[in-house]
């Protein structure tokens, strides 16, 4: 998952800085290596689940986009589409913590736990 800040860090190593005067051949190397980074990260970019991940990687969350100061749109259409998978595929499938008290207390001890306790003591 760490990827993408692996590629931002290459990405501003691959500015030619104005300090550092290179010759032509490494200049040119350098802007091929970064229009190869740009294609990843449009690759990247064109998948949803990669998005999703980073959004939800406990590492990075949105934290991350907005301390690199990726664009606002790109962060905000992360959230959503983190939020609209959760809601079309698991939201309805995860009960409300009251609906698992009731089963739990409308249905019979399996003997097995019954038997663990009174073993127990």
């Amino acid at each position: 998952m760490a990827i993408i800040p692996v590629m931002d860090r290459l990405d501003q190593h691959l500015k030619p800085s104005l300090k550092v005067l290179y010759c032509t051949p490494i200049i040119a190397a350098m802007k091929l290596a970064k229009n190869k980074m740009n294609r990843y990260y449009s690759l990247m970019d064109d998948s949803l689940a990669y998005r999703i991940a980073m959004v939800l990687h406990p590492g990075f969350k949105l934290e991350y986009f907005q301390q690199q100061n990726w664009e606002s749109n790109w962060i905000e259409e992360a959230e959503n589409l983190t939020q609209d998978e959760y809601t079309r595929t698991y939201e309805n499938q995860v009960k409300p913590f009251e609906d698992m008290v009731e089963m739990q207390q409308s249905s019979q001890v399996c003997t097995l736990c019954v038997d663990a306790t009174l073993t127990a003591d």
